[in-house]
């Protein structure tokens, strides 16, 4: 058998033909046994085929689960990176507190008994200052003493 015999099956089983072709091929088919026994042949290797690509479909139900799966798989996901928005956010905020509270022996030199609020040079009480017009304050000379 030829190549374009098997062209000329496949198009008969796919209902393909033309009428006059058609009536040409039924002619053929009871005239060539051989033809006619490959024909039966690619009928049963559809029917095969045709019942293997069946199976492998899911169920109604399967199809169903596994696309709840994907779901609530994707739910969870998205849950896990708002979860770690926050755990970050939280995170950030305990190492701010935490430099906070572990620094303030920091800010005043770590000298015992210096102001936790600010430096001990800009720490003062102003209501010991003067006030009135004659009051002045000094401000801070950036010359080494004994030099003006």
């Amino acid at each position: 058998m030829e190549d374009r015999d098997y062209e000329l099956l496949d198009a008969h089983l796919d209902d393909a033909l033309n009428p006059m072709d058609a009536e040409h091929l039924r002619t053929r088919l009871s005239a060539e046994p051989e033809l006619a026994a490959a024909l039966e042949t690619l009928r049963a290797e559809r029917a095969a085929r045709t019942e293997v690509w069946r199976l492998m479909e899911p169920s109604t139900t399967e199809a169903w689960a596994a696309t709840n799966e994907a779901i609530r798989r994707g739910r969870r996901s998205e849950l896990m990176r708002q979860a770690g928005r926050h755990i970050a956010a939280l995170a950030a905020a305990a190492a701010c507190i935490a430099v906070g509270w572990f620094g303030r022996g920091v800010v005043g030199g770590g000298r015992p008994g210096a102001p936790h609020g600010g430096s001990s040079a800009t720490a003062f009480n102003t209501a010991s200052l003067p006030t009135g017009s004659s009051a002045r304050i000094a401000s801070p000379s950036l010359t080494p003493p004994g030099t003006s």
